[in-house]
Order: C-alpha cells, then sequence, then structure tokens
C-alpha cells in the first residue's frame, strides 16, 4: 500500500470540506471483490457551505441545531457528545476508536447502556491495548491514544498529520528486527496496514462522494413543539395531577434530539389565555401546538379511570393532525403519556433513536400512590422558591420514596429540593447538603446514568461547594438525554458566566431563550450578564422583558433599579423605577435601596435602613456592604 495514498486519503476528504461526523466499523464494508465503501453518509457535512451504545445502535439527529447530539453513542468525539459543532477532527477521534477496536478487538469506551457510554467518552480513558497473541506496538498506542484525546487541540489537527505518522511507523527497517522484536514488528505492521486501509476507506469514499454525488443538501429544520397545559376537567383538587401528566409527556418529548420543544416554564404562561394558537406560535416560534383536556374519575375500589384527549395542531393552517381519546385506568397513564409521546413523534416525522425510546418508553414506578406524590412534589417544584414551597417538596418527594424506594427519578427530586432549601440558605447546614447528595446518589444508583440524576448532583457541586468543573461534567452528561431540558441550559450558563467564559455563557443563553422564552430567570440571568459585560443597553432589554413577564415580582424591578443606578452614574431614573414596583416585601428590593443609598453618599441612611430591616437572606452582601463600602 502507497504511503502518498494513505497520507493523502483523509486529508483529501477534508480539504474537499467534507466531514462526516458518524465513522464507525458499520458504515464500512468490503465487497465480495475486496472493494472497500464507506456507508451512510446522513450526517457528513459540507464545512464549505453556510452554516445552517454501540457499533449497531442508531444514529443519532440528522439535524445541526445548536446543541443537538449527532453520531453513534461507541464513536462520537467529546465535543458531538456535549452537541458542540463537529471538525476534522471529531472524524479523528472516531477513527481512533476504530482502531482500538481492529487493535484489541474491544471497543474503546462501551459500556451497558448509551447514556453511560457517552460519559465515558467524556471522562474515562479506554481500556489497555491487549490483544491476542501479543502486546500492541508502543508506537501504534500512542498514535491511537493521540487520536482519542478528549481535547480536539492535543488530538491531530489533521488527517495528514495521522497518515504521515502511519506512514513513518510502516515504512521503518523490518530488517534491522531479530527474534521477539521482528515477531513484534510484524504485529506492529499489520495494525499500521489496517490502520491505513481505515485511513483510506473514510478519505477516498468521502472525498468521491464530494466530488461525484455532490454536498449534502441543508439540514432539515426540526420541528419546534409546545405542550400547553393540558385543561382538568376533574375536580379543582386535581389540578395538580393534569399539570403533572402535561410536565411528564412535555418531558418525554424534551428527550427527544430531532425536536425542540418549549420548556414547561414558557408553556405554563399560557395556561388559561384566551390567546388563538396562530398568536401561541408567533410568540414562541413554533409550528406545532399539543393541546388537550384531563379528568381523573376517582373510585371508591381503587384508583380509578383517567380521561385524556389529546390533539396536535399545525399553527401555519390552524389543522388538527391528530387526536385521540384514552380512557384507562390510572395504572395504564405511563402507556398512554408513551403513546401520545410516539404519536407526536411519528407526526412530525422525528427519528426516535435507541436510548430516546427509553425515556420515551419509561416507566419510573409501579406504584401508582407515590406515582402521585412525585406529581404533587413537580407541582410545588413548579411554583416558587420560598421556603414553604422547598419544605413541600421534599415531604411529597420524600413520601414517594417511602412509598417505593426504587423509585429512582423521585430520589432525584428529592435532592433537588434539598440543595434548593440549602442555596437559599432556609437551611443553611452540612446535613441538609448531604441528604441531597445521599437522595442524587441513590438515583443513580437504581438507575445508573439517569440524566435527573446527574443533573441532581450538577446543582448540588454548583450550590453546595461552588465546584464548577464538576457541576459541567454533570450538566453536560444531562444534556445529552436532555437536549431540550431549560435547568440544564441554566446550568450550563451559570458554570459559564461563573468561570469568566463570556463567549459560551452567552451562546448557552441563546440555545436557553429559544426554549423558554417566557421564562423569568432567562431575562433576569441576561440582563445581569449584559451588566457586567457593560453592555447597558442590552441589559436594559433583557431587565425589561423580565418586568414585563413578571411584574407583580419586586425582584424585576430591583434588578433594573440597580442597572439604572451603575449606568446613569445618578440614581434619578433608579428611584422612578422603584416608585412604579409593586409594594411589597422583599429582601431583594430592601438590599437594592439600601445600595441607592450608598450611589448617593447617604451612608447614614443605609445603615438605618440596615437596622430597621435586618435580613437573613442577603445578610453575606449587607456584611460586605457595611464593611466595604461604609
Amino acid at each position: 500500500m502507497s504511503p502518498t495514498f494513505i497520507a493523502d486519503g483523509l486529508a483529501a476528504a477534508h480539504g474537499a470540506g467534507i466531514i462526516h461526523r458518524d465513522l464507525k466499523p458499520d458504515n464500512i464494508f468490503i465487497t465480495s471483490d475486496g472493494r472497500v465503501k464507506v456507508l451512510d453518509f446522513g450526517l457528513a457535512r459540507d464545512v464549505t457551505a453556510a452554516a445552517p451504545d454501540e457499533t449497531h445502535s442508531p444514529t443519532v439527529s440528522r439535524y445541526t441545531d445548536p446543541g443537538a447530539v449527532m453520531g453513534t453513542a461507541g464513536y462520537m468525539s467529546p465535543e458531538q457528545v456535549r452537541g458542540e459543532p463537529a471538525d476534522a477532527r471529531s472524524d479523528i477521534f472516531a477513527l481512533g476508536s476504530v482502531l482500538y477496536e481492529m487493535a484489541t478487538g474491544e471497543r474503546a469506551f462501551a459500556r451497558e447502556t448509551a447514556a453511560e457510554t457517552m460519559t465515558a467518552i467524556l471522562r474515562e480513558q479506554p481500556g489497555d491495548f491487549e490483544v491476542a497473541g501479543g502486546d500492541v506496538p508502543p508506537e501504534l498506542r500512542r498514535i491511537v491514544t493521540r487520536c482519542l484525546e478528549k481535547n480536539p487541540e492535543e488530538r491531530f489537527q489533521s488527517a495528514r498529520d495521522l497518515a504521515f505518522d502511519l506512514r513513518s511507523i510502516a515504512t521503518q527497517d523490518a530488517s534491522a528486527r531479530t527474534g521477539q522484536r521482528r515477531e513484534a514488528s510484524r504485529t506492529y505492521v499489520r495494525w499500521v496496514v489496517l490502520g491505513g486501509i481505515a485511513v483510506v476507506i473514510v478519505g477516498v469514499a468521502i472525498w468521491r462522494f464530494a466530488l461525484h454525488e455532490g454536498a449534502p443538501s441543508q439540514a432539515q429544520e426540526i420541528p419546534r413543539i409546545v405542550v400547553l397545559p393540558f385543561e382538568n376537567l376533574g375536580s379543582p383538587d386535581d389540578e395538580y395531577f393534569a399539570s403533572g401528566i402535561t410536565e411528564e409527556i412535555t418531558s418525554r418529548l424534551a428527550a427527544v434530539s430531532g425536536l425542540s420543544v418549549i420548556s414547561r416554564t414558557s408553556a405554563r404562561t399560557y395556561q388559561g389565555s384566551n390567546k388563538t394558537v396562530h398568536e401561541i406560535g408567533d410568540e414562541l416560534d413554533v409550528g406545532y401546538v399539543l393541546e388537550g383536556t384531563i379528568r381523573w374519575d376517582r373510585s371508591r375500589e381503587g384508583h380509578g379511570r383517567v380521561r385524556i384527549t389529546p390533539q396536535l395542531i399545525r399553527v401555519a393552517d390552524d389543522s388538527h393532525m391528530w387526536s385521540e381519546r384514552y380512557d384507562r385506568v390510572l395504572e395504564d397513564i405511563f402507556t398512554v403519556q408513551s403513546d401520545i409521546a410516539e404519536q407526536v413523534i411519528s407526526k412530525l416525522q422525528a427519528t426516535l433513536l435507541a436510548p430516546e425510546q427509553l425515556v420515551v418508553k419509561a416507566i419510573p414506578t409501579d406504584n401508582v400512590d407515590a406515582y402521585n406524590w412525585y406529581l404533587v412534589g413537580r407541582q410545588y417544584y413548579s411554583s416558587s422558591t420560598e421556603e414553604e414551597t422547598l419544605q413541600q417538596q421534599v415531604e411529597a418527594f420524600g413520601r414517594a420514596v417511602e412509598l417505593d424506594p426504587e423509585f429512582a427519578i423521585a430520589h432525584a427530586a428529592l435532592s433537588e429540593a434539598h440543595i434548593g432549601l440549602y442555596h437559599q440558605r432556609y437551611d443553611f447546614s452540612p446535613e441538609r447538603l448531604e441528604k441531597a447528595r445521599a437522595s442524587a446518589e441513590r438515583a443513580l444508583q437504581l438507575q445508573p446514568g439517569l440524566p435527573e440524576g446527574h443533573r441532581a448532583l450538577g446543582w448540588y457541586y454548583y450550590q453546595g461547594f461552588r465546584d464548577y468543573d464538576r457541576a459541567l461534567e454533570e450538566f453536560e452528561i444531562t444534556s445529552v438525554s436532555l437536549p431540550n431540558d431549560s435547568d440544564v441550559l441554566y446550568g450550563l450558563f451559570a458554570v459559564s458566566r461563573r468561570r469568566g467564559r463570556w463567549a459560551e455563557a452567552l451562546e448557552t443563553l441563546d440555545r436557553w431563550r429559544k426554549i423558554d422564552p417566557q421564562s423569568y430567570s432567562l431575562w433576569e440571568e441576561g440582563g445581569w450578564t449584559y451588566i457586567w459585560l457593560r453592555e447597558y443597553e442590552k441589559a436594559e432589554a433583557s431587565m425589561q422583558r423580565a418586568i414585563t413577564i413578571s411584574a407583580e415580582l419586586p425582584d424585576a424591578y430591583a434588578d433594573g433599579i440597580l442597572l439604572y443606578a451603575r449606568w446613569d452614574g445618578t440614581t434619578d431614573r433608579a428611584r422612578r423605577l422603584m416608585e412604579s414596583a409593586p409594594k411589597m416585601d422583599s429582601p431583594y428590593t430592601e438590599y437594592q435601596m439600601l445600595l441607592l443609598d450608598l450611589y448617593d453618599r447617604k451612608p447614614d441612611l443605609a445603615l438605618a435602613r440596615l437596622d430597621e430591616s435586618p435580613i437573613v437572606v442577603y445578610s453575606g452582601q449587607f456584611d460586605y456592604v457595611t464593611k466595604g463600602l461604609l
């Protein structure tokens, strides 16, 4: 095999502007006459155009929306696992995985589930290079290991460099070797030749595809959908149940990387709204709306029956694409949720991957009473972060895991409730922090790879210890399985901002905005980010949007108050905004009033305000102000 041919192969493909993005053994085919073909160019990407679990596991999403995960679980690069753009170095990582498998007979990162496999790609190293009949030669180990570096900057930077190293070791003088060393050399050259074949497979096939078949067409647009709160037709006491079922259906759809699903936070703002489907579609920039009704008819003999009537509407022409009536016993509720999600996925022609099928079809518990308590906790989770609400979450999720100790997702939810009490300083104790850790780890023991378990650990590290590196790892793992989860995007955004990675923070903020445009937290956090970047006009726009969304919250005005004080150099506009705010007690509002007194160089007034309004939550900030500025 010509060294020049090996060197030119993959380099020619990338030079033609084509990146495969799904290289794996299943896509490499040898014909009966010995010719080699590369199959499945569904994810191949023409990088010169305008930007728009196992070997047999299905290929992930064929779309290129930022944050979407593309590739096959066992062969994706770390950046593909995180949903980041792939380049030529991603193909080099995949080729390294193939070479490792050729040399050892084992997959480099294979685990029991796709989620665990992707976690291994992010955090673990491949095993030893042991192969029957002798070890893999050190130089080949070095090449494969470099291909499999987590950081793209530490891999071969081009296929030409990789081919050069393969060529150099293949042409070593075999005659200088004797005895065992000569035998090792034969093994060495055998694997180098196989590695060279792999290079040619990728390079020549993709190169010919680019030149003769034409560049891939632009990726289809991912369908965008909102699941509006299903109307409760039963007792007013069952409102939590209707809300919870709506969220569960939303969560199943949100796990599908081929869909863009509006967050439940934004969807809830339309509960009881008289707005038309067209108006909602325009405001949220969605093409489809799923709405419906729920009635829970209880019975004395058992849990009773549930009647759910969903309907899928296309916004463009207000047409009803699908509707159904489910009349089932409560014990069948998970089957109903799964069927609704699958029908929507089918009607929108979205690809449902094997790991996603597990989420869509999940039965989290066999105990209906435990599930009912879990839905109660979810209702409290959605309402506020006040101490009473967080305590109610702990009680409800605690009851759920008491009734079913193996209810993994309820343990994860309980962990987040515990960390909420700790973070808000309602119970700022080591015992509360330990409960948060224990619940998250129990969730992952019961269900390894559970995305909600990793999300809970992310908040544990972030809010409990400010360990941003470990928090980032957990959030990244979660984002693979929950690409449409606004809580995860919030976590990724918060970590990036804390680490001073402003470009990453703003990019995540943009992704967050697409799925949760009616979130007060989104616009508030965006406003603060722009304040720190001294982009005050953008900060003002974000703060004003936050006020529009939550005009009844004094905290929304408080943020704007501080913005104007910093921006103007005077407190005139800030105090006018304060006068228009709702007259409600708020520690945060009082904190801003204290700062305004300081801006106006009135320390006596600030100290008097501090003496008259002892506040627990913001005591740390008050200490800073009084000691550092007064």
